[in-house]
């Protein structure tokens, strides 16, 4: 797999703005897992997320 940029520019942003925490946006109930690359058998189910 070869992938490319062209044009692109980068930003640099201030050291004063917050970080996001992953408990400020979490999974809904019931989302999907995504399917990973490669030969999967034949059985293979994404996860099923939940919240504790």
């Amino acid at each position: 797999m070869k992938i490319q940029f062209r044009n692109f520019k980068i930003r640099h942003l201030p050291d004063h703005l917050p970080l996001e925490r992953a408990e400020d946006h979490p999974i809904p109930d019931g989302s999907l897992g995504v399917r990973p690359q490669g030969k999967l058998p034949k059985n293979w189910k994404p996860p099923v997320y939940h919240r504790k």
